[in-house]
């Protein structure tokens, strides 16, 4: 497992087993990438365990000797700053860091290829977590995502900004261009939608938004099309135009999650109308969020509780 699962050794669980790991501080982010794993905890402090040969996990070797990281290790150097999100690409990851001023930068580190750490044209492998200068202007990030080989990440103002591997238009370019450095996706606002979340999967990206004149929100993909991973009837290839999901135009929905190969969403409870009860847990009928599998199956699950 290259040490990705924090157990101390390199061997892989087919179950799951507590890490030795014991912060002072409650794990508020995770993230996973082919081979590395970096934590956030409550207190802002970031950590990582795994491969970190491409410098992916932004541990120093002054900090660990071994490659690879067999124990969840703290990225000393970034004391005094706070870590607010953290994503893990195939070699690479990607992280909003909140500094004394309270500015929410992203940083990157590990491979340049196809710009994935998003620090621009580089002719070496980052090997710690570096302020990303093409959007160091911009310090009201709030949320990222990434994948094998490209990131998004929102503002608290509803933009979102793409960078890396961009051919089947995953980074939302219109153009299928490669972004080292993270750039604005410009549709979004010209057609006023308001940006809330972005998930990443393999070549593609969804976006959670809220239309600005309905303040009805929407579900919107990019990216390549194959195996119907899009949830759209789009065809063999790429979609580099955000596309709306059809599926969900009448249904609350409370989360949206690509991994490499599968797409998920999820909705909100359906509650029965002719309920009396007020209370959330007497309800005497309640439906649980119903799952989407774009690709696997689909599956509605329901309770009645008494």
């Amino acid at each position: 497992s290259d040490g990705r699962l924090g157990l101390g050794d390199r061997e892989g669980s087919w179950r799951p087993q507590e890490v030795p790991f014991s912060p002072t501080k409650p794990v508020v982010k995770i993230s996973s990438g082919y081979n590395h794993t970096l934590v956030i905890l409550e207190d802002g402090s970031i950590w990582g365990a795994g491969y970190n040969y491409y410098g992916q996990l932004g541990i120093l070797d002054g900090e660990s000797k071994v490659n690879p990281v067999l124990k969840f290790t703290r990225l000393k150097y970034l004391s005094g700053l706070k870590g607010i999100d953290v994503a893990c690409g195939e070699d690479f990851s990607v992280a909003i860091i909140e500094n004394k001023e309270g500015k929410r930068q992203l940083y990157g580190t590990g491979s340049y290829d196809d710009g994935r750490n998003g620090l621009g044209e580089q002719s070496s492998n980052q090997k710690q977590m570096t302020l990303m200068d093409g959007a160091s202007s911009i310090t009201n990030f709030k949320q990222m995502a990434c994948s094998y080989n490209h990131s998004m990440a929102v503002t608290d103002n509803g933009k979102i900004y793409g960078w890396g591997y961009g051919w089947y238009g995953a980074t939302g370019s219109l153009e299928g261009t490669t972004h080292r450095t993270p750039t604005k996706v410009k549709w979004f606002e010209d057609n006023n939608k308001h940006v809330l979340s972005v998930t990443c999967g393999y070549y593609r990206s969804a976006m959670m938004v809220r239309d600005k004149k309905t303040q009805k929100e929407e579900l919107y993909v990019l990216g390549s099309t194959d195996d119907k991973r899009l949830g759209i009837p789009y065809g063999e290839g790429h979609c580099r135009t955000p596309q709306k999901v059809p599926t969900f135009e009448n249904k609350k929905i409370s989360g949206v999650k690509f991994t490499w190969y599968s797409s998920f969403v999820w909705t909100a409870p359906e509650v029965d109308p002719n309920t009396r009860d007020i209370h959330p847990v007497s309800y005497t009928h309640l439906t649980l969020p119903t799952i989407y599998s774009v690709q696997i199956s689909v599956v509605a699950v329901s309770l009645k509780k008494k």
